[in-house]
């Protein structure tokens, strides 16, 4: 046992009592001695001045750590011959964004990382303080050279949460942060503004976008999707195939669209051809201040109490806004399906809805609820490819600008084929007003002109009205028919807190329409709607579960319905599920009957997996099994992804097997399918799609995976632009290696300098910029474009982007007399007198300005309070040049 020994009670105070004075006695003396010390070697420290040779200098550049993110291109350090690295401290800290600045000639003082950790060097006294804590410095750690004050690397980090490494192969000094840096959160944040949604052009009135003038004519864009299909069973074999070709582009100075489908038995099944324009802001046709006009295939919106949504040929013209509900609590959401995919529709995080087997998709009357409504489209290819779509609709404050018109008018026949199966091809006529009475209130009508059952022509009018408070908001409409129908409805929806409550409430008194003859037995006569749903608690596991519940009340001239639904839906990291359950009571003078079913589905996501799957059961009128289906996708490779299948039908007591591959590259999908039943049929296809833009820069078109037309594209060519004059000459060369970033995709240029972006959004302001980290230069800088563009469908926008070789200016300045100036501004002029940079004169007149574009400017330094000057001109062509000034009492000095 170390220590010494208590031999009684007396004993141990008393050896206590002599160890605290010798400890004492020990901390005096040695506290004495260091001030001895430490006065000595402040008042005697004398920096060597000039003591590193020619051979010793490195000129190195200083990146960041991980992210390479270049913080000096260029900085004087010295290794002296015992391999010791010295570094100037005033020019490190400020590559590192550290706030310290000279005070004198020898004193460099200010903070790092925040305001609190004060910093000073007195190089005078060798000694630093940190905080408030003084320490002192090595000797042979300070160095005196050139003007600046040179400091070891092992005193840099001890004094600054950082560590150094010099490569002397790649002349590059590596910082590496142990805290988080100014400059880094800086990063980060700007990380952040680029995740932000871009503002649409309505909103951001600050920078216009550019955009492109319609042509005359322009190379349209194809997608292209074919199928071929077998059946083998007792029977023989059976063939068929389909196929779809979409053309878009510019014709005549419009945006014009062609589509043609057919198959083995009906080669053209379908054409859709339609012409117009469309742009987010109501600048067409003059006067009218249209936003959008088309002629051929249309969508005719529906009404709540008069007419359902249809496919329509005929002509349409509007200023309502391009991307907003058509009506207060629905939506209706339409759009081409390549042969082959699927997709899911979600509302808030939630699956609501799916469809496949199509080459379309509509998805009628969504439900919107008060306030935010985030839906998410996720399109599933049949070769494994996924892509989604989101976007959001706003209901309540905000919908129309108080003073603001918007009208739509249609005119058209409606479509057997592509319309809904009850209704007949008629004529109609539809007119749609709103005006904004206030913020929070708007007021508009409208007149509906279509044929009824009988093929007779009815005529239908209503007024609305829309008012928001903050808590809720309604809507109040009144119709009437030519037949002196009535009909009358209000909507409210509100929210409290996570909770939404929509509530709907219609009657009818002898008014005829297809939203009140269709779905019921007899005449709708009165409708009632609550709803409610919310998001519950996340749980301790991190699932996220919610909750939409709801009920509704029709009374129709020969009986009564009651519907109940509730859907339970929850989410973590790696799945999804929901519970829907839909139960319907129909009551007539006849009978009485009930109706519920149940849906179930799940999908898993897991690494390369997904699991999804399906259970459909009837409850009412008696319980049973309806379909079940699950399917399990493994992505192998990352091209090729592998499926297989069970599908159950207890209805016909069927069972189906079924396994797929699929291969996507960059120009092309193909995808195939095999699947067998328990009767012994064998079904097989094979499918191809791809899609076509066109490059006016590459003379060529250009082969996607992926559907084009409804998507814009961009040509992008970077440059060296020697001139600055940002449109490139025969003579400049074109940059190779390049990242160019838009729209969330990132592609590098080729060796001509070129670059061809597809899939890109139509009709909202676009930037594209090219990624600062991909020039590997330090002494070429990037002139990222002023105005976003405005691009449209199945259109190529050209443009360049030049970066610049700047220059770097500097020099002495100093007095007639000799003497250094210090302190003096210092600004650089343009040709046509614009003020280009400025700067000071440090404490020996050295000056410098950095980042200088090439072209001829004018260099002034000014004395004001001796009355001194100094100008001369020059002219940068991108590299480093030295110009020194003397002030001399002021007179004429040269123009740039």
């Amino acid at each position: 046992m170390r220590g010494w020994r208590k031999p009684s009670c007396n004993g141990e105070l008393t050896s206590r009592r002599r160890l605290a004075v010798d400890r004492s006695l020990q901390l005096l003396a040695t506290l004495l001695a260091l001030l001895l010390i430490q006065d000595t070697a402040w008042a005697e420290c004398q920096i060597p001045e000039q003591v590193f040779a020619e051979e010793h200098l490195r000129i190195a550049s200083v990146r960041l750590d991980q992210s390479r993110l270049l913080l000096e291109p260029a900085l004087f350090l010295y290794v002296d011959e015992a391999d010791e690295l010295y570094l100037p401290l005033d020019e490190l800290t400020a590559a590192l964004h550290f706030p310290l600045s000279r005070r004198e000639e020898h004193v460099i003082e200010g903070w790092y990382i925040s305001p609190e950790r004060r910093f000073r060097l007195d190089a005078d006294r060798c000694q630093v303080t940190l905080g408030s804590q003084q320490s002192p410095i090595a000797q042979p750690h300070l160095r005196a050279h050139d003007g600046s004050i040179y400091v070891h690397a092992d005193a840099v980090q001890r004094w600054f949460p950082i560590e150094l490494h010099f490569d002397p192969f790649e002349q590059a000094l590596t910082v590496t942060p142990l805290e988080t840096l100014p400059l880094q959160r800086r990063q980060e944040r700007a990380r952040r503004w680029a995740r932000l949604p871009p503002r649409s052009a309505e909103t951001d009135a600050t920078v216009a976008p550019q955009e492109l003038p319609y042509r005359t004519w322009d190379w349209p864009f194809i997608d292209v999707s074919v199928e071929q299909r077998l059946r083998r069973g007792d029977d023989g074999t059976d063939y068929a195939s389909r196929y779809k070709v979409v053309g878009r582009g510019e014709l005549l100075g419009h945006d014009t669209l062609l589509a043609i489908a057919g198959s083995d038995n009906e080669p053209v099944r379908d054409i859709t051809a339609r012409t117009g324009r469309s742009h987010p802001d109501p600048v067409l046709l003059g006067p009218l201040r249209a936003r959008h006009y088309a002629l051929g295939d249309i969508s005719i919106p529906g009404h709540a109490l008069i007419a359902r949504p249809a496919r329509a040929r005929g002509a349409e013209i509007s200023n309502f806004p391009l991307h907003r509900p058509r009506e207060f609590d629905r939506i209706d959401l339409r759009g081409e399906l390549p042969i082959g995919w699927e997709v899911e529709l979600y509302h808030n995080g939630r699956l609501i809805d799916f469809a496949r087997d199509i080459d379309h998709y509509d998805f009628i009357d969504v439900p919107l609820q008060f306030g935010t409504n985030r839906f998410r489209l996720v399109f599933y290819g049949p070769h494994g490819e996924v892509r989604e779509e989101r976007f959001q609709r706003i209901v309540g404050p905000g919908m129309i600008r108080p003073g603001e018109h918007n009208y739509r008018v249609i005119a058209a026949r409606t479509r057997d084929d592509r319309g809904w199966q009850e209704l007949t091809s008629d004529d109609r006529l539809f007119i749609d007003y709103q005006y904004g009475v206030h913020r929070l209130l708007s007021v508009g009508g409208s007149f509906r002109s279509l044929e009824d059952e009988d093929e007779e022509q009815r005529h239908y009018t209503s007024l609305n009205l829309s008012a928001a408070a903050p808590w809720a908001f309604a809507y109040i409409e009144a119709a009437a028919d030519d037949a002196d129908g009535r009909a009358a409805s209000i909507d409210l929806s509100t929210q409290i807190g996570q909770v939404n409550l929509t509530g709907r409430s219609a009657r009818f008194s002898d008014f005829d329409s297809e939203r009140t003859r269709i779905g019921g037995p007899g005449q709708l006569k009165a409708q009632d709607f609550i709803g409610l749903r919310s998001r519950l608690p996340t749980t301790a596991g991190g699932i996220r579960p919610s909750i939409d519940i709801g009920a509704q009340q029709e009374d129709w001239t020969q009986g009564e319905r009651t519907e109940l639904f509730g859907t339970l839906a929850a989410q973590s990291r790696f799945w999804r599920a929901s519970q829907r359950i839909d139960s319907r009571r129909t009551a007539t003078e006849e009978r009485s009957y009930r109706l519920a079913y149940t849906r179930t589905l799940l999908s898993i996501r897991r690494h390369r997996f997904n699991i999804r799957s399906e259970l459909n059961q009837q409850l009412r009128p008696q319980h049973d099994f309806t379909s079940a289906s699950i399917t399990a996708d493994w992505r192998a490779f990352p091209a090729a992804t592998a499926r297989v299948g069970y599908i159950h039908g207890w209805a016909d007591d069927t069972s189906r097997v079924n396994a797929g591959l699929s291969w996507q590259r960059h120009e092309i999908a193909i995808g195939t399918n095999v699947s067998v039943d328990d009767s012994g049929q064998i079904f097989a296809g094979i499918s191809a799609s791809f899609g076509l833009s066109h490059s006016p820069q590459q003379q060529r078109w250009i082969r996607s995976a992926r559907a084009q037309t409804a998507a814009a594209a961009i040509d992008a060519e970077v440059f060296l632009d020697e001139d600055g004059s940002g449109t490139r000459r025969a003579e400049e060369p074109a940059l190779a290696d390049i990242t160019v970033r838009a729209g969330g995709q990132r592609m590098q240029t080729d060796a001509g300098g070129r670059v061809h972006l597809q899939s890109l959004a139509p009709y909202r302001p676009l930037t594209v910029n090219i990624d600062e980290r991909s020039v590997g230069n330090p002494f070429w800088e990037v002139v990222q474009p002023e105005a976003p563009l405005l691009l449209r469908p199945s259109r190529t926008a050209q443009l360049q982007l030049p970066i610049v070789p700047v220059g770097r200016v500097e020099g002495f300045v100093s007095t007639h007399d000799g003497r250094n100036a210090s302190g003096i501004p210092i600004q650089l002029l343009d040709s046509e007198g614009n003020l280009v940079a400025q700067t000071r004169t440090a404490y020996d007149g050295f000056y410098t300005v950095e980042s200088v574009r090439p072209g001829r400017y004018l260099l002034r330094a000014e004395h004001t309070s001796r009355r001194l000057s100094a100008s001369a001109a020059l002219a940068v062509k991108g590299e480093s040049q030295q110009l020194d000034l003397v002030l001399t009492p002021r007179d004429d000095h040269p123009q740039p």
